[in-house]
């Protein structure tokens, strides 16, 4: 009984490869892949067309306003600006001095014995 079950064959031809069924299939599948390869390499020219332009851009918006009025008054606030911050500053300066020496020379109104 082993002897029989090991050499049963299937009755049912299930290889479609051997039919005008399997040809026809063969032949859409080889179809396919050129058409997605032309579609591939079509977009890739695209892309590297595009990329090309875009290298080539120049810039159309004048973006540098220190030539026109407004950069002029720019350059003037800024200037008054940096003038009036070192003024203040030294003027902090003059006062940090100023209340270091009164500090310097604090003298207590109890003698403790510790300086």
């Amino acid at each position: 009984m082993a002897e029989r079950l090991k050499n049963v064959k299937s009755l049912t031809d299930d290889d479609l490869m051997d039919e005008d069924a399997g040809a026809a299939r063969s032949k859409m599948a080889a179809e396919s892949k050129a058409r997605k390869k032309a579609d591939a390499e079509a977009l890739a020219k695209k892309n590297a067309e595009l990329e090309q332009r875009l290298k080539n851009v120049q810039a159309v918006t004048d973006d540098d306003v220190m030539d026109e009025a407004a950069g002029a008054a720019r350059a003037t606030m800024a200037a008054e600006s940096n003038e009036r911050k070192a003024k203040e500053a030294a003027e902090l300066a003059k006062e940090n001095a100023e209340k270091r020496e009164r500090l310097d020379n604090v003298q207590s109104k109890t003698d403790d014995g510790d300086g």
